[in-house]
């Protein structure tokens, strides 16, 4: 879908409260078509688990009254939307763009009837994707049927340099259902939609860790089981990591230790930022193994870490500091946000942390998102799978300069 180039590239959002209403949500799609003054090039939307029951009518109301030529979005176990993180609440977000001059196209995750992961090269191109004019992709995926982390690897190594944004959808804690959906369906695995022509889609990724203890390489594992890093076992390094902590660190702790992977320098980009980030999901003080939420191998670095609402805090503004300053000259028109489910009150204690952050430094832009079971973005020249990460798009107008 190529957009009208005479039109100017803008946006509008809208954060609805409460449960499904008919009425409401054919008022809220109408207004932001009104608002934007045409028929938006994309619409994304973010629903609550509270609107499952009604996602086909959901859907069809926001395709008829919005008139998006391609409508994208999933569930969340909360939403994002008019600065304001509506957590453990029914509601949905919806945001509408005019894109002129560019061209959306949305691609399955996997293979017709579901044979397999669908290689990402191979789909774009049999979509006609032109690799020149591809700035990156947002991916939404079901976490209890799509394997994300094998698809990244398609992407990494067909695509680097292109980013992904987005997340896993979500529903309520303790049942393991999501929904995605493409126009007025719901897809099994998952969705993409590649955006090509003159915009930047300029990726933040703030994982909101600090290193603890030491970092070392991995020397013996299985799996997502680690045994030994350098010469002592898991539990052991994973004990002075926590042995290292003040009191008062100590007592935060609890649930909060997380296991990063160093990435070298030179990948990274970013000193400080090298880390992708994962959850520590057991440990046995008897075998001295520790279970991991990524895939560990020989020779990987790996450093335990503390997420702590302060080093979240201050990582995430120290982003958004330089992202102001690399798109002070062509400020975005949007913003998306996909936050882990463990920030929000549960980590800062406070409400709307960090869409309120995004939109102190961005005031004029539509921001909409979704907590999220897991969160996709950029290290370097990858994307990655993340944990406790507030993983953000900047949508706007290119320099021609910039890719």
């Amino acid at each position: 879908m190529t957009t009208r180039p005479e039109a100017s590239m803008r946006g509008v959002g809208c954060l609805k409260t409460g449960v499904f209403e008919e009425g409401e949500v054919r008022k809220v799609a109408c207004s932001l078509r009104e608002q934007l003054g045409q028929p938006p090039d994309l619409a994304l939307l973010f629903a609550s688990p509270e609107y499952r029951s009604f996602l086909p009518d959901l859907l069809e109301l926001v395709t008829i009254h919005g008139q998006a030529s391609v409508l994208v979005g999933c569930t969340g176990s909360s939403v994002i939307g008019e600065a304001k993180e509506w957590e453990d609440r029914p509601g949905f977000s919806l945001a509408f763009f005019s894109l002129p001059g560019c061209r959306l196209t949305p691609f399955p995750l996997l293979e017709p009837r579901g044979e397999g992961l669908a290689d990402p090269a191979a789909t774009l191109s049999q979509r006609g994707v032109d690799l020149d004019r591809l700035r990156g992709a947002l991916v939404f995926y079901d976490p209890f049927e799509f394997p994300i982390e094998n698809w990244l690897v398609l992407w990494n190594e067909a695509l680097p340099g292109f980013p992904v944004g987005g997340g896993a959808a979500g529903g309520k804690a303790q049942e393991n259902e999501a929904w995605v959906f493409w126009d007025r369906q719901t897809v099994p695995g998952g969705i993409g939609l590649a955006f090509e022509g003159p915009l930047y889609f300029h990726c933040v990724v703030s994982q909101g860790c600090r290193p603890i203890g030491e970092a070392y390489p991995v020397t013996r594992a299985d799996r997502n089981i680690l045994y030994t890093l350098g010469p002592d076992s898991a539990y052991q390094v994973l004990h002075r990591a926590f042995e290292s902590l003040t009191e008062e660190e100590k007592e935060k702790a609890r649930g909060r230790i997380l296991i990063g992977m160093a990435l070298p320098e030179a990948l990274s980009g970013t000193r400080g930022e090298g880390f992708v980030v994962r959850n520590v999901l057991g440990a046995d003080p008897v075998s001295g193994a520790v279970a991991i939420g990524m895939m560990a191998q020989p020779g990987q670095t790996l450093q335990y870490q503390l997420c702590e609402a302060r080093a979240a805090s201050h990582a995430l503004g120290r982003l958004l500091t330089k992202a102001y300053r690399d798109l002070e000259m062509r400020p975005p028109v949007g913003a998306f946000l996909f936050a882990c489910n463990g920030r929000g009150r549960r980590l800062f204690g406070i409400p709307d942390h960090d869409v309120g952050m995004v939109s102190r430094f961005f005031p004029d832009i539509p921001i909409v998102g979704f907590f999220a079971n897991g969160e996709l973005g950029p290290v370097g020249l990858f994307s990655y799978l993340h944990s406790f990460s507030a993983s953000i798009v900047f949508l706007g107008p290119e320099p021609a300069q910039v890719r």
